[in-house]
């Protein structure tokens, strides 16, 4: 796990004890006695124990806690990358990537991602659509594709 993605979690308050262990497991090539600690730690986990160590870790390898703005940009980075290939979980993905920019309050993403997202309240929501999951996947991915190639925004 990346430490964006940990702090990502820290900002939204939805991290859990497991994603520093995963944190430290990943980082254990870094050769730092605490991140082995922390990476050696099992089940059950106490979260106060382990963002302890997490901190401690995090001053031993003089690491600096990352701006939330960065770490909100990584999570809709590695959502919109989701997207680039066929994945059964596109409808769900892109309901995740819209609901972050909206909660952001970043407009100008919104206004992106609208018309990927406006197919998906059609399918849910309108009992005359005739379209199928896959159709609606590949508009998103097809849709998450052009964004890819077009002009790259502050996120």
């Amino acid at each position: 796990m990346e430490l964006l993605s940990i702090y990502y979690k820290k900002y939204k308050s939805t991290v859990g004890a497991s994603d520093y262990v995963k944190w430290a497991q990943h980082m254990l090539d870094m050769d730092c006695h605490e991140i082995a600690k922390l990476a050696s730690m099992t089940e059950p986990l106490n979260l106060f124990e382990v963002e302890s160590m997490f901190e401690r870790s995090m001053k031993a390898t003089g690491q600096e806690e990352p701006r939330e703005v960065d770490c909100v940009a990584y999570h809709l980075k590695g959502l919109h990358a989701k997207l680039l290939v066929p994945n059964v979980e596109a409808i769900s993905i892109v309901k995740e990537l819209y609901h972050c920019v909206i909660t952001e309050d970043l407009f100008e993403e919104q206004m992106r991602w609208h018309e990927a997202r406006e197919p998906v309240d059609y399918f849910e929501y309108d009992v005359t659509c005739n379209m199928t999951i896959e159709e609606l996947s590949e508009e998103i991915i097809t849709h998450a594709r052009k964004l890819w190639r077009s002009k790259r925004t502050e996120v």
